[in-house]
């Protein structure tokens, strides 16, 4: 024996339905832009870390010089960033220019999916050109 739902019985069941599958969707649709956020702010973090090596490393800038480029790169964003770039020793063997830039995921996205305390960093090591 079937039974027929009036027209008000499927909307209410509707609803219920609408009230459960919600939250996982909004769910969702937060952490895919959180993720997305982090991706990106890590996609300006490596070429801002590019920029500074290639200053230190092709044209000779000094460490001031290289963060000073990374932190205009990254001047529009939110967050506090932290730059480091190590210079070769004049002489040594190992002539290599190495920028890494972090940040904590607090600072440039939502954090939802994020421990605390959890950084999002970035490197890039370059060959100083000699001459």
């Amino acid at each position: 024996m079937t039974r027929k739902l009036s027209l008000e019985k499927r909307s209410g069941l509707a609803m219920v339905e609408m009230a459960l599958v919600l939250p996982v969707l909004l769910l969702l649709a937060i952490g895919v832009m959180d993720y997305g956020m982090q991706f990106y702010v890590l996609h300006l973090m490596s070429d801002a870390a590019r920029d500074a090596a290639r200053e230190a490393a092709v044209r000779s800038g000094t460490v001031a010089q290289a963060q000073a480029v990374a932190a205009s790169d990254l001047s529009g964003m939110p967050g506090h960033f932290t730059i480091t770039v190590v210079q070769p020793v004049v002489g040594a063997s190992n002539q290599d220019v190495t920028v890494t830039i972090s940040v904590p995921v607090s600072d440039v996205a939502l954090g939802f999916f994020a421990a605390s305390g959890q950084k999002l960093q970035t490197g890039i090591t370059m060959r100083k050109e000699s001459g």
